[in-house]
């Protein structure tokens, strides 16, 4: 790990020195004890979508609650027999998305979600590797899971499908800003890069 992050450091010092931008990322992160707790609590939240999207609420945070206690014994279980790259992974990624500006964001999870689920397997199975009913166990796991799945699936009204790029508003917001504004206004928007690509303005986030 470390090699790895003083590769990208030399290859990158280069680049950062010769190429100025307007801009940078430092000011999107904010380091405050309270903010951390709060995106926290955003990504807490969105774990518990992932395991039941939809109301009541309860059944996903029980569930959060168990796979977040098997994942934290399986990862016990595991650092001390060896601390690898899948186990330094998780404290150093929270370090980077926890403090970002954008909390709760669902795609800064995605990497996260084999590894808690990984972790709470190992930790599942260290629990009821003793027990005399051990199969019987598993396969209660199993129908629960299913069960979570299913019954969230099934019920979750998923709305129509958005075009994107293609959406008619969203092209008629850009045709707008290219058509109707001046050249050197800087336009405020959630994703600069593509507004500025669509309308040739200047944006900010």
């Amino acid at each position: 790990m470390c090699i790895l992050i003083l590769t990208a450091g030399l290859l990158l010092s280069p680049i950062i020195l010769l190429l100025h931008t307007t801009s940078g990322y430092a000011q999107l992160f904010n380091f405050s004890p309270l903010w951390i707790a709060q995106s926290a609590l955003a990504f807490a939240k969105r774990f518990e979508i992932f395991w039941w999207g939809k109301d009541p609420r309860w059944p996903g945070n029980v569930t959060l609650v168990l796979v977040a206690v098997l994942a934290a014994l399986g990862l016990f279980r595991d650092v001390r027999k060896h601390v690898g790259p899948a186990e330094l992974f998780p404290p150093c990624y929270l370090v980077v998305i926890l403090p970002y500006f954008s909390p709760g964001f669902q795609l800064y999870l995605l990497p996260l979600y084999p590894l808690l689920v990984g972790y709470a397997l190992i930790g599942f199975l260290n629990l009821v590797g003793g027990w005399r009913y051990r199969s019987a166990a598993i396969a209660l796991g199993m129908g629960a899971v299913a069960l979570l799945f299913g019954t969230a699936y099934w019920k979750t009204n998923w709305g129509p499908i958005r075009e994107g790029l293609g959406d008619p508003e969203f092209a008629a917001v850009c045709d707008f800003i290219h058509d109707k504004t001046v050249s050197t206004e800087i336009v405020v928007f959630r994703k600069p890069r593509l507004l500025a690509l669509l309308t040739e303005h200047p944006s900010t986030v």
